[in-house]
């Protein structure tokens, strides 16, 4: 149910807003990128067909994202919070702890071998800069061992 949400929603985005894209596929969203246009994934399919994601409430948006990264080989995730973080690294495990990221999130994303980066949904200013690669003011998640 929460995927046929997200899917939802996304196609909602897509529809109210010109360059976002519904995809399906790794393929897909390169594809898209490559036009030009900003892809917002379907998770429905690709999930549905991964045994290794468990089907529950463990697993949420968070950690699909990471998963996402691994199959995109991506260079980072950004990941935006509703929660402000008042430091330059956050620690995985303690993020868990305090329930800013779900529990599964700490398997995919070593997994997937990519950095990740908190904002606070008040961030809107720093947004445009972390997106085109200045990092000064996001958060880095430090993974645990």
């Amino acid at each position: 149910m929460a995927l046929l949400a997200m899917e939802q929603y996304g196609r909602m985005l897509s529809a109210l807003r010109p360059g976002l894209v519904p995809a399906t596929t790794p393929a897909e969203i390169r594809s898209i990128l490559e036009q030009g246009g900003t892809p917002v994934w379907m998770p429905v399919e690709m999930v549905m067909e991964e045994p290794a994601i468990p089907h529950g409430w463990e697993v949420t948006s968070d950690s699909l994202s990471a998963w996402l990264c691994g199959r995109l080989r991506a260079d980072g995730l950004l990941l935006v919070k509703s929660t402000p973080q008042n430091a330059d690294n956050q620690a995985l495990k303690a993020l868990i702890d305090r329930n800013v990221i779900d529990s599964a999130f700490a398997r995919f994303i070593p997994e997937s071998g990519v950095p990740v980066w908190l904002l606070a949904k008040t961030d809107s200013a720093r947004l445009e800069k972390v997106l085109a690669g200045n990092m000064d003011g996001a958060t880095r998640i430090v993974i645990d061992d």
